[in-house]
């Protein structure tokens, strides 16, 4: 799952910006180059993982979602990650996702998502499921165990 990185509880995050801003008409240029900024090292570390593993990626949508911009970026990033890589990506709805993830779990390779309340969800969900930690990947490459923080991916 993508992290958007997060400013001081007072301000408006990033991931909720970017679609706020364009739907009340404010341009949102600046968040949306953050935001590709950000997710490029999940894309990759995405693309990476499922070409080590010979699967295809599965990127999570949830499709019907106040966070449309989010989605855009991410599939954007996602997408020019995988072809520059030689993997095929498959989007999937969350619904559909999590019932693969959780019936039929040996057929899914490896699922990145973007940074939406429905992926924190479905994580947090199948880190349980599985009795799995989590571990976030840093920018910096170091890497920490789960928790909510502003990381940039995360592994369920």
């Amino acid at each position: 799952r993508s992290v958007l990185p997060r400013g001081a509880d007072d301000q408006l995050q990033l991931r909720d910006a970017l679609d706020v801003f364009a739907s009340s008409g404010i341009n949102n240029s600046a968040e949306i180059t953050a935001a590709k900024n950000s997710v490029v090292q999940t894309a990759n570390a995405a693309v990476s993982a499922a070409k080590a593993s010979g699967k295809k990626l599965t990127l999570l949508v949830k499709q019907v979602s106040k966070f449309d911009q989010v989605n855009t970026v991410f599939l954007e990033a996602v997408e020019e990650a995988a072809q520059k890589a030689g993997v095929s990506v498959e989007v999937v709805d969350s619904a559909t996702a999590t019932n693969q993830l959780v019936m039929f779990p040996e057929t899914v390779g490896v699922v990145a998502a973007a940074d939406t309340v429905a992926a924190d969800n479905i994580e947090l969900a199948l880190s349980g499921l599985y009795g799995s930690s989590r571990t976030y990947l840093r920018s910096a490459g170091a890497k920490t165990a789960a928790g909510h923080s502003p990381a940039t991916v995360a592994y369920a």
